[in-house]
């Protein structure tokens, strides 16, 4: 992969330079572009009666389903995996599109997305599938017993993490509203001084008072 050029890409996939300059500006781009095509493949193939599934068995049954999708291009992956496992350019190039498409993943298992929870969670399961994916790659067993191992263990380890994050959550978010209720108390109601021939329960907004004055 490192060796190959768009000339080459161009050539293989049987269109001209100009062709491939329509769609990719560079073989990052290309690689981005598979990326998303086996989300959408993964995406396409859900059922409704998948949603009455508990959330780590779906999350597990969605990523199993990512590899097999992949399974046809294996050899590929595995070819581009081994030139790219040392650079650190083409990780950081590729971590957008990683980040992006296990946001899609969880999305698709019922896992929450968004807020501070949502972006540990995509965040931990693009680390969990890249060891996952190493793993795969090394799996010569029809039935991927290794992967289907190796996934297991990593959802159930972020599962038990994710319930120390949200009490961990529960207990600062506890903290910090007694922190504010305790400084409400502590701190005195501001006084506006008393103006000549206004009685001091007057509110100075009653009586015309104005800071400007």
């Amino acid at each position: 992969w490192r060796e190959t050029d768009l000339v080459d890409i161009a050539t293989e996939a049987g269109v001209g330079l100009d062709v491939l300059r329509r769609h990719f500006q560079s073989k990052t781009q290309i690689l981005a572009a598979f990326t998303r095509m086996i989300d959408d493949s993964v995406l396409a193939s859900l059922r409704a009666e998948d949603r009455a599934m508990q959330r780590r068995d779906r999350l597990f049954d969605v990523i199993m389903t990512r590899f097999e999708k992949m399974q046809p291009y294996k050899s590929g992956i595995e070819r581009i995996a081994a030139d790219q496992r040392f650079s650190i350019s083409a990780a950081l190039a590729q971590f957008g599109p990683a980040l992006a498409s296990q946001y899609w993943m969880l999305a698709a298992a019922g896992a929450s997305t968004e807020g501070a929870r949502g972006t540990l969670s995509v965040k931990g399961m693009t680390a969990l599938y890249a060891r996952v994916l190493n793993i795969w790659l090394a799996d010569s067993d029809p039935g991927m017993a290794r992967t289907m191992a190796a996934l297991d263990r990593g959802l159930r380890r972020g599962e038990d993490f994710m319930r120390r994050f949200d009490r961990i959550a529960q207990v600062s978010d506890g903290i910090v509203k007694a922190m504010r209720a305790a400084n409400r108390r502590r701190t005195p109601a501001a006084s506006e001084p008393a103006q000549p021939g206004v009685n001091e329960s007057t509110s100075p907004i009653d009586s015309g008072f104005s800071p400007a004055s």
